[in-house]
Parts: structure tokens; C-alpha cells; sequence
């Protein structure tokens, strides 16, 4: 895992500007930094590469890696790397380390952009041929790896992150306000909708996407991945045999590493059967670490010892507190170069560093499979929907009120009809924004979208979140948290073949028996607790703002209302009133802290490169 930027234009970079970048990019890569400059006709080429050594730990690895005619700097892990090299050994292809960057040039060599289409595993990356003069650039399937470039007609500039970028650029670049006030209102849903970044003329390329530029920056970008939801004709038999298997594989896959490996265990289903596999199906010792809440909506600290006593493993088990909050919040926000999109990833914040701190630089994620499972509490809803003209209907409806309708908190979904009448419903994703836009100083278009991917209403949500709303935000913070802590973050559940296959299997069989995630359940029901399996309350990484802030403190008030930009977006009059509400209602809370975040961020824009 690693921090890559680069430059191409007229203006030669010096060595100042070029260490204060490489500087700048220390957290990805504390084990080595290296740079790649030259003039290629009358433009300046500049590659820069800060190393996290995951595999192949020998300098033979380290980055800009120029081999023949083609140099790369390379973010990422493919995972694959083992099984693509032994295919071009047979070939013919000759190796001179053990790494996955080098089997990525060979793999250009041999099939051009094509290659990204054997790749399993998280990247960004770019390619530079000489003898072509050419530049390839390429991002992962789901976008755990970030990309970003600015673009104009003289300069391309590129980077893991903004301030790399700015550092390049010698500038920073103006905050997009018009984003910034959408997430304040909107929550982080809206954070990837247009996949537009929080700094005007910033750019991110997109997920499963390929760039291609010559040197007089002539640019042509595509996508050369697409999900799609086709179902085949399976039997619940099969469907639970090549789950298990796909998920086995992308696990066994993904445990590659030269350093040790820690996993984050919330106590739920998804990030339980990860480990599981791991200490079961491959007899892996584990670490595994965890964070508890104080409000009891977000304490799973029982299910957490239930599954670590049964996997017999080393567990650590961490609490919230409101020690340093702010400063916190501070210190984060600056190095993310955007507003944290919620309380959840500040808590994971705080996980990541106690990761590192027992000595850990890989971490196991159990992100994306609500997203390929089912596993929110409004799927149940959509499902009813798909399935309202079967005859056992009314034992599903039951079903799901015997179940997960005793869990949800939200009013808007304790109706079982709303979205089986209504498959158009959406007031509860950007639940409070009307109201909320009526603490701004100009108003803005707050109405729900989202994206047709699919003719069924559930997978149609499910591909919304998995390609445009939660699971990007998860891995940017994902990204990020473990990136602050010199970390590398992997996502199993993230795995192309394991998402087509699920993509694959009729709605119908997605929950069963008043069990969402069902499939996932029967893949692992041989190496987790029954207590762990039946459970159908949804919980995960979560904190309360009042366990983090002493919302009563005067301080904590004079904070809130002290002077910040954020007052030329929000009336702070009504924000005053708003501050005397309840904040027991979740989507109150959530304003609340894209409230705090977003003030941070504002602040914070004058310290970037400082």
C-alpha cells in the first residue's frame, strides 16, 4: 500500500517542491520514497512513489519501477498476482522481484489495457510507456484505491491525495461549497452521487475505470467493468455451496502478506464470518479489535466476547469517550482534505490507530456485504415489494415483523406497507433535508436520486449503494483511517467474482424464514455461534454524538456558535434554535455532526501544506 503522485506539463519541478511532496505523502509509504523526473519532448514528466512494504519486502520493489521501456507507480494489492505470474512465466515473461507491481507491467506488456481485466484486487495506477509516449492510468472495480487529477490545458497533475496534488500545483484549490452544503444537509449519501470532489476542478476518476493520455494531454477514459444484475437458474443448494467457496477463495486470496494481519470485529454477521474462515476453514491465528459505545443502541460488546471466546483468538476491545473530540476531529479532518462523512468512520478512526499501535500494517474489513447480501433494515421492505404477488406473502409480512420490524427505529420505515405500496419511496435516505435546508442562507435541491441499474426494486437500492452511495463513502474513510496509521485496509466481501455471482441469484432467494443475509448465514452456519448467526439486529460501528460531545458544556456551545465560514452557508440564528432540539432522534444527531465536520474542514482548508 502505498502514496502515489505525479505532474506533467512545461514547468520542470524542483527539488523543494518535490520533497515537500514526497513529505506530504509519508503516512501511505514510511518505508521508502522515491521519485522519476524527465523531459520527453518539451514536456516534464514527475512520478512520485512513497512505499507501506506489504509484499516483497526487499528495496528491489520500491517505486517509480522502471523495467525496459515502462515505468509505474502503483497504490494497491492484486491479490491474484501469484496466479497471473505463473501464467506469464509460461509464457515466457521473466521476473526479477517477487511483487505484484512488476507482474502488473508484464501483464501490459503481454495484453495492453487489458490486463486490469485479470486483476483481482485493489488498485491506482499509472503507467508510463516510453518508446509510445503514452500514459495509462487505471482504478479498481469498487474504488477502494482513490485517484484524483486536475486537468487543464498545459497540466495534468495526479495523486492518492488532494494536498498532493495542491503541493505539485504549488496552489491549493477553491473548497466547491455547492457539495460541501449537499452533504451538510443531505448526509453522506450524497457524498459520491456525482463522484465530484470537495475542491473545484478536482476530479476523481471513477471506480472500474481506465484513462488513457498522450503527452500533449489529450485524454480518452472509459469503463471497463460493469455490474449487472442477471439472474440464472440456480438451486438453493448451489447457491450456498458456491457462495461458500467464492468467499473462501477471496479470503485465501487475500490473507497474502509478508507482515501480519489484524481484523475489525464489530460482533455482527459480516465481519464475524471473515474472521471465522480465517481461524476455522484456514486455522489462521487472529487479532482481533473492536469498539464499543456506552449508549446501549451501539453496544455490541457481548456479541463481540461470544465470538471471540468461540474462535478461541486474541481480541482487543476499545471504548468511546468525549477525551479530545474536537482536536481529534481536527486532526483527522485535516489529513482527510474533506468533512468525515460520519460519526461511524470517526469511531473507526479511532480503531485504526489502536491497530497500529500493536503492530499491524494489514487490516480484514467486512465492507460491502449489506451490499451483496442484503443486511439494511429497508431491504426487507424492497423484498416484500418483489415478492407481493407470491402466495405465501402474508407468512413473509409476519416474518418480517416477528423480526426485524421490532429493531427499527426510524418512523418512517415501521410501516411494512410503505415501500411495498410505494417502491418509489425514498424520504427516509435523505430523512430531516427539508427541514434542514431551511437552516441555510440559500436554499438548494435536496430531492432524492438515484441511478436505474435494475428493474427489481431491491437490487436496484442494493447497486445504488454498493456503486454511488455507502460503500464508496466506506472506502474512502476505510481508505483514509487505515492510510493516517501507515495501514493497509483489504475488504474481502469486495470480490469481483463473489458480487457477480450474488448479482446472479433471483431476488427470491436473498432472504428466507424472516432472515435477510440469508445466503451468507448458510455459507458459514459450520464455524459461527448460533447466537451470532440468528441475530437480526443491525448494529456495527457506531457512536451516539452524545457519547462523543458534552452537548450541555457552555463551552461546548460557544464552540458551535463561534465564528467560521459555515455561517456564510448556515442562518446562524436557526442554527441557535436547532441546537435546542432532542438529539435522540438519529437523523438530528447526524446533521449535528456534518454540522462539526464541515466547520473543521472549512477551518482547516488554511492548513493544508503548512
Amino acid at each position: 500500500m502505498c502514496g502515489i503522485a505525479g505532474y506533467i506539463g512545461f514547468e520542470k519541478k524542483d527539488k523543494s517542491l518535490i520533497n515537500r511532496t514526497l513529505s506530504l505523502m509519508k503516512n501511505r509509504g514510511p518505508d521508502s520514497k522515491g521519485f522519476y523526473q524527465s523531459k520527453i519532448n518539451n514536456k516534464n514528466l514527475l512520478l512520485l512513489h512513497s512505499r507501506l512494504s506489504i509484499i516483497d519486502l526487499e528495496d528491489r520493489s520500491n517505486q517509480p519501477f522502471r523495467k525496459d521501456d515502462f515505468i509505474i507507480v502503483f497504490n494497491g494489492e492484486i491479490y491474484n498476482y501469484l496466479e497471473i505470474r505463473s501464467s506469464l512465466e509460461n509464457e515466457g515473461h521473466k521476473f526479477k522481484t517477487d511483487s505484484d507491481t512488476e507482474v502488473i507491467l508484464e501483464s501490459y506488456r503481454k495484453s495492453g489495457e487489458n490486463c486490469v481485466n485479470q486483476f483481482e484486487g485493489m488498485w491506482a495506477f499509472l503507467i508510463f510507456d516510453i518508446r509510445k509516449k503514452k500514459v495509462f492510468m487505471s482504478r479498481d472495480r469498487f474504488g477502494e484505491k482513490p485517484f484524483y487529477y486536475y486537468h487543464s490545458n498545459e497540466v495534468f497533475c495526479f495523486g492518492s491525495e488532494p494536498k498532493f496534488i495542491f503541493s505539485l500545483l504549488n496552489k491549493k484549490l477553491d473548497i466547491d461549497i455547492q457539495k460541501l452544503t449537499k452533504y451538510l444537509v443531505c448526509g453522506y449519501r450524497s457524498y459520491f452521487k456525482k463522484r465530484d470532489t470537495f475542491f473545484c476542478k478536482l476530479e476523481e476518476l471513477e471506480p472500474a475505470t481506465n484513462l488513457i493520455m498522450d503527452l500533449n494531454l489529450k485524454k480518452k477514459k472509459y469503463k471497463y467493468w460493469n455490474l449487472k444484475f442477471s439472474p440464472t437458474n440456480l438451486s438453493e443448494l448451489n447457491i450456498y455451496e458456491r457462495s461458500k467457496e467464492l468467499l473462501c477463495e477471496s479470503m485465501k486470496i487475500r490473507l497474502r502478506s509478508d507482515v501480519p494481519l489484524a481484523f475489525c470485529l464489530s460482533g455482527g454477521l459480516d465481519s464475524s464470518s471473515l474472521a471465522a474462515i480465517t481461524r476455522k476453514t484456514f486455522g489462521r491465528n487472529i487479532h482481533t479489535f473492536s469498539i464499543v459505545d456506552k449508549d446501549p443502541r451501539y453496544d455490541e460488546s457481548e456479541n463481540i466476547k461470544k465470538i471471540t471466546s468461540f474462535l478461541k483468538c486474541n481480541s482487543t476491545i476499545i471504548e468511546t469517550s468525549k477525551d479530545n473530540f474536537l482536536e481529534r476531529m481536527e486532526k483527522i479532518i485535516l489529513y482527510y482534505n474533506a468533512p468525515i462523512p460520519t460519526i461511524s468512520y470517526y469511531v473507526h478512526n479511532l480503531l485504526s490507530e489502536k491497530i497500529k499501535e500493536n503492530g499491524y500494517s494489514v487490516v480484514i474489513s467486512g465492507t460491502g456485504a449489506d451490499e451483496i447480501f442484503t443486511g439494511y433494515y429497508d431491504h426487507y421492505s424492497f423484498w416484500l415489494n418483489v415478492m407481493k404477488k407470491n402466495k405465501n406473502f402474508d407468512i413473509y409480512l409476519q416474518e418480517r415483523e416477528n423480526g426485524y420490524g421490532r429493531y427499527i427505529n426510524n418512523p418512517l420505515l415501521k410501516n411494512p406497507l410503505k415501500i411495498i405500496d410505494d417502491d418509489k419511496f425514498r424520504g427516509h435516505l435523505y430523512q430531516g433535508s427539508e427541514y434542514f435546508s431551511d437552516l441555510l442562507l440559500n436554499k438548494i435541491d435536496v430531492s432524492f436520486s438515484e441511478e436505474n441499474f435494475s428493474n427489481d426494486c431491491l437490487r436496484n437500492r442494493m447497486m445504488n449503494e454498493l456503486l454511488n452511495e455507502i460503500v464508496p463513502a466506506i472506502l474512502f474513510s476505510d481508505d483514509l483511517n487505515s492510510m493516517m496509521y501507515s495501514m493497509e485496509n483489504r475488504s474481502p466481501f469486495l470480490d469481483s467474482s463473489l458480487v457477480e455471482f450474488l448479482y446472479s441469484v433471483p431476488t427470491k432467494y436473498l432472504i428466507k424464514e424472516g432472515f435477510q443475509k440469508i445466503i451468507l448465514r448458510k455459507s458459514v452456519n459450520q464455524i459461527l455461534p448460533k447466537s451470532i448467526l440468528n441475530s437480526k439486529e443491525k448494529v456495527g460501528f457506531n457512536a451516539s454524538i452524545e457519547s462523543m460531545l458534552d452537548l450541555q458544556c457552555p463551552k461546548t456551545h460557544d464552540w458551535l456558535m463561534s465564528q467560521n465560514p459555515i455561517f456564510d452557508i448556515i442562518n446562524r440564528e436557526k442554527f441557535e434554535k436547532f441546537l435546542t432540539k432532542d438529539y435522540s432522534q438519529n437523523y438530528l444527531s447526524k446533521f449535528l455532526f456534518n454540522f462539526v465536520s464541515s466547520k473543521i474542514f472549512l477551518s482547516s482548508y488554511k492548513s493544508i501544506l503548512n
